[in-house]
C-alpha cells in the first residue's frame, strides 16, 4: 500500500517497476477523477465503501444520518503533516489500521484458543526508537522491512527473510459467490431497511465479497442491537 501511494504521488519519472502499481492506485481514487490531496488518496486506499457509495447504497432514511458527517474523521485526527510522507503513513497506520484491524484479528483468534498473544515488535520503546530514524534509514529506496531483515541476517534463512508477504485476507468473493443465493436471500429478507437494493445480487460490484460480507455483518448487528 505504501509503495502504491508513493508511486501515485511520485514525479513523472516513476520507475517502470512501479508504474503499474501507480495506475492501480489512481484508479481506486474518487469517481470524479484522481485525488490530488495526499490524505484523501491514502484514505481512499483504506476504505471499503467510499462516502459516495455509502450514501448510494444506504436507504434514504439511513443516508440522512450521514448528512454533514466526515467519513474520514478518525484518519484525519492522526494525519501528521509535520512528518515526512512515508512516516506520516506509518504513523496513521500505527494509530488506526493496527489497533482497529490487524491486532483485533490477532487478539480474537488468540483468545478463541485461550492464547495470550504478544507482538514484541510493538514494544513502545522499540517503536519510538525506530520511528525517530530518518525514513531513508528505515526504508532506503522504499525497501520494506529493511531494518528487520538486516537484523535477521544470519539468524534466519534467506527463504524466510525474502519470502513474499502474506496478509490476513480471506477469499470473501469466492465464499459469497459460492453461496450467492443464500447471501441475496439474507440481505433481501433483512428487516432493518438499511440498504437500498441488494448488494449480493450484483456480482460485478468492486470488492464484491468484502462488501456483501460487511453488509451481512451490519444486518446481523442491527438484529442483535436493541
Amino acid at each position: 500500500r505504501y509503495a502504491g501511494w508513493r508511486a501515485a504521488h511520485a514525479p513523472p519519472a516513476t520507475p517502470r517497476s512501479l508504474r503499474g502499481v501507480a495506475r492501480s492506485v489512481k484508479s481506486r481514487l474518487s469517481g470524479s477523477g484522481r485525488a490530488r490531496d495526499s490524505f484523501l488518496a491514502y484514505a481512499r486506499l483504506l476504505e471499503l465503501f467510499s462516502p459516495e457509495e455509502k450514501r448510494a447504497r444506504l436507504s434514504l432514511e439511513w443516508a440522512r444520518e450521514f448528512d454533514g458527517y466526515d467519513d474520514y474523521w478518525n484518519y484525519r485526527q492522526h494525519w501528521r503533516i509535520d512528518l515526512e510522507p512515508a512516516t506520516r503513513l506509518q504513523y496513521l497506520d500505527l494509530k488506526t489500521y493496527l489497533p482497529d484491524d490487524i491486532l483485533t484479528k490477532v487478539d480474537r483468534a488468540g483468545m478463541a484458543h485461550s492464547l495470550e498473544v504478544r507482538p514484541p515488535l510493538l514494544d513502545h520503546q522499540l517503536v519510538e526508537t525506530v520511528l525517530a530514524l530518518p525514513a531513508g534509514v528505515r526504508n532506503p529506496q522504499g525497501q520494506a522491512k529493511f531494518l528487520l531483515k538486516r537484523a535477521g541476517e544470519g539468524l534466519l534463512p534467506d527463504a524466510i527473510l525474502n519470502r513474499r508477504k502474506q496478509g490476513f485476507s480471506a477469499p470473501w468473493t469466492a465464499w459469497i459467490t459460492a453461496h450467492q443465493a443464500w447471501a441475496a436471500h439474507a440481505l433481501g429478507a433483512a428487516p432493518s431497511g438499511m440498504f437500498r437494493g441488494n448488494l449480493a445480487a450484483n456480482p460485478g460490484l468492486s470488492r464484491y465479497g468484502e462488501k456483501v460480507w460487511a453488509a451481512l455483518i451490519a444486518e446481523q448487528w442491527m438484529r442483535l442491537t436493541p
